[in-house]
């Protein structure tokens, strides 16, 4: 009888997880979300052409139509296209022959189809290979719309220090 009870909560809790992974809450899709993201922006010195315009297109599908920049140490902010945003994202990953990106800290608040995310993003970078050259932690403010597959980014907010 405990071998029946053992096996059926075993089984209960496998069942459970299961349904976690094939049902995500929200914010759990917008956790992967910014996670996959992050290996997006991320660049090994060997990545090829081909690799980069890969990763280029999926930020591209997580950008809405029209998405806003906003820097309010500058005073500025304009919206753009996603081709342009990951144009600027090309440039900002040639200053790098290695760049790894992570978020962290993410701060998921959902309301009805629109989400703010408030996440720290820690930019790692190996000059030589074996020292590491570049380490900063920048927090960033992403204004989301929920799409039919997946959230999209209609602004984010940057330190001016991203802006290279």
């Amino acid at each position: 009888m405990v071998k029946k009870i053992a096996l059926c909560s075993v089984v209960l809790v496998m069942a459970l997880l299961l349904w976690q992974w094939l049902f995500p809450s929200e914010e759990e899709k917008i956790r992967r979300q910014f996670k996959n993201l992050a290996v997006q922006v991320s660049k090994k010195q060997e990545e090829s052409a081909v690799i980069m315009a890969l990763k280029m297109k999926k930020i591209q599908q997580s950008l809405a139509p029209s998405c806003a920049i906003i820097m309010e140490e500058r005073n500025f902010r304009q919206s753009f296209a996603p081709s342009d945003i990951s144009r600027f994202l090309i440039a900002f990953r040639n200053y790098f022959p290695n760049l790894e990106a992570s978020f962290s800290d993410l701060n998921v608040t959902i309301q009805e189809n629109k989400a703010h995310l408030e996440a720290t993003i820690t930019l790692k970078s190996n000059a030589s290979g074996d020292q590491e050259a570049l380490l900063e932690n920048h927090l960033i403010h992403f204004q989301l719309d929920k799409g039919e597959e997946q959230w999209h980014i209609i602004n984010a907010s940057l330190p001016p220090a991203l802006a290279r």
